[in-house]
């Protein structure tokens, strides 16, 4: 069945976990010609890994995040040797469906998923903490954690409104926190 797909496919994801990654390429390597392009969504996997299992490189590695699922994806592509700009277009066409895509070389794919993947644990933890001052202070948990979900995700829609104006001012958050205090 998954010769028959690849077979009448132009593109073909791999979309599997990343430690069968490179059994499922081998097994199907004979009929991933260069005429088709292949797309990684596995985490940890180069693409001079990936090129070589193939045999290939038109290869584009894709990491997106799992706010794909409502649409906010910070998803970050890599194209490999062979892969054209075209190729890259249509990729970041896809993935922009669900988010935000950069184009960037893979040797900052390890910087840009620390922050644009695991840096938004930070994230999760700053919320429970606003939440837990707000419980400490009388507040449901229900409604701290509400509160603090919404502070986030409304001022990070201002911040990124705010992005151009913030890349010449770096001072952005002094908008919100600035008092005079008499001493």
């Amino acid at each position: 069945y998954h010769g028959q797909v690849v077979e009448e496919c132009d593109v073909i994801i791999f979309a599997v976990k990343p430690q069968i990654l490179k059994e499922v390429i081998l097994d199907l390597r004979p009929l991933l010609s260069q005429n088709k392009l292949l797309l990684s969504l596995a985490v940890g996997h180069k693409l001079q890994s990936l090129q070589e299992w193939v045999g290939h490189g038109r290869f584009v590695r894709v990491i997106p995040t799992t706010a794909s699922v409502i649409g906010e994806a910070a998803t970050v592509m890599h194209l490999g040797e062979a892969a054209t700009e075209n190729d890259g277009e249509l990729i970041a066409d896809l993935f922009g469906a669900v988010g935000k895509v950069w184009k960037m070389d893979e040797k900052l794919s390890d910087a840009a998923a620390a922050v644009g993947g695991a840096g938004t644990a930070f994230v999760y933890i700053a919320i429970e903490a606003m939440a837990d001052g707000g419980v400490a202070a009388g507040l449901p948990r229900e409604i701290a954690l509400s509160l603090a979900a919404q502070a986030v995700s409304g001022n990070c829609y201002v911040y990124l409104k705010n992005l151009v104006v913030r890349l010449y001012n770096p001072s952005l958050e002094c908008m919100f926190c600035e008092s005079k205090v008499e001493v």
